[in-house]
């Protein structure tokens, strides 16, 4: 099914949510609604825009997040103006968790490869009024089925391998790390 969205300036724009998105789109269809979630646009200059889910109220900043896939090769993450990454790495990067912080938002991204050898690797976005935003490296264990656990303060992101991991995002300390 295909959804579109009409912005307040008169604007419309395709949605790309995931499948299991659609049920919770299906009753919303002509209301007016407020989403979360960041911009693709190609190079041909075709724009969709691809909802998160994520409880409302952890959309805390009025910049957003953006993904600008250029052709087939490379993939742009931006946060307002700034390009905080370009590459031709990966097939899609998506967002996958976003958590409010008191003076601006975390962002967990999901990288994906389009291969089998290693499908998914994450990074992590954290942007902060007044400071430099932070992109961590890549980090994973390929595996395309973590299971995340939202937490009071940050997630726990679980990976399947050998061995497995677990990374550890604790809001309070701004602080992304591997535990053992």
């Amino acid at each position: 099914m295909q959804f579109w969205i009409e912005t307040s300036k008169g604007e419309r724009i395709m949605l790309m949510p995931l499948d299991e998105d659609e049920p919770r789109l299906i009753p919303r269809v002509s209301q007016p609604v407020a989403l979360n979630g960041f911009m693709l646009t190609y190079s041909d200059g075709s724009r969709y825009f691809e909802p998160s889910f994520a409880p409302a109220s952890a959309a805390s900043s009025t910049t957003s997040f953006t993904i600008v896939k250029n052709g087939d090769d490379n993939i742009e993450l931006r946060y307002g103006d700034e390009v905080l990454l370009r590459t031709d790495e990966y097939d899609a990067i998506t967002l996958t968790h976003r958590l409010p912080l008191a003076n601006g938002q975390a962002v967990l991204f999901e990288l994906h490869s389009g291969g089998v050898a290693c499908p998914v690797l994450y990074q992590l976005a954290v942007a902060q009024t007044g400071a430099l935003t932070m992109l961590s490296q890549p980090f994973g264990t390929c595996s395309d089925e973590g299971k995340l656990t939202p937490e009071p303060n940050g997630f726990i992101l679980d990976l399947p391998g050998n061995p497995r991991q677990r990374w550890v995002w604790d809001t309070n300390s701004l602080t992304l790390r591997k535990q053992s």
